[in-house]
């Protein structure tokens, strides 16, 4: 976040942030102008407003950006921004704010631990490999949904409230309520290659999804679908 680590009181961040993001010619740094990906302002900031009305409206979208796009990876702040004029606050609060208006209560911002998000890059990555290399394949026939994942690869589904989880004997809850839906990493079971998920009667087709795929270039050829297969499962998120 751009909310600079040494700076504790609104002049001091936007005193850097202009020396950082102006032109030479108008008295800054010219950093901006030779760094790759920067943007340079078209003038400096108000000494006074250009904290609320510039940099807290900016780092709000690029925050809550990262949210609705269901990125895992931490952001920080330093205690400096927590003490004197508290100026990491309406940064985070307007996010949380924002975000509040746009969902339900049973929607809400995940705040994972550390342990937790290492866990999910690698599960996304290897998920992501092996959907790119046509590992991959997931079918529905009646009730039942297939996914078929090389072995150690956990899938990502998004199911119907009231799916169960097929193991070798009988069936187990799937996943964890979600925005009115289950969501969950799940493994074959003991003596299985294959994870499937029974449907609650009258669950519609677009409610199952194998998620987080981000299949690039060409396609590769995909694993056989048994026959009466009636939809594929689409591999990215549905709804």
């Amino acid at each position: 976040m751009n909310v600079f680590y040494n700076a504790g009181r609104t002049t001091e961040q936007i005193d850097e942030y202009n020396w950082i993001y102006t032109r030479a010619s108008d008295g800054g740094s010219g950093i901006c102008e030779s760094a790759v990906g920067t943007t340079c302002l078209e003038e400096p900031l108000d000494t006074v407003t250009g904290y609320t009305d510039y940099i807290v409206p900016l780092e709000v979208r690029i925050g809550l950006g990262h949210a609705l796009a269901n990125d895992p990876r931490p952001h920080f702040i330093h205690q400096s921004n927590l003490a004197e004029d508290r100026i990491a606050y309406p940064v985070l609060g307007r996010i949380i704010d924002d975000y509040a208006g746009l969902y339900a209560a049973n929607t809400p911002l995940v705040n994972l631990r550390q342990q937790q998000i290492g866990a999910e890059l690698r599960d996304r990555a290897a998920w992501n490999t092996a959907v790119r290399a046509g590992q991959v394949t997931a079918y529905r026939v009646g009730d039942t949904v297939t996914v078929r994942a090389p072995g150690g690869i956990r899938a990502s589904a998004t199911m119907p409230a009231g799916t169960r989880r097929n193991m070798m004997l009988g069936t187990e809850a799937f996943g964890s309520p979600y925005a009115g839906s289950l969501s969950g990493w799940v493994s074959p079971g003991l003596l299985q290659d294959r994870v499937t998920l029974t449907l609650p009667a009258g669950a519609t087709a677009t409610a199952a999804s194998a998620d987080r795929a981000d299949p690039v270039g060409a396609a590769a050829p995909r694993l056989p679908v048994p026959a009466g297969v009636r939809k594929r499962v689409p591999y990215g998120v549905t709804g």
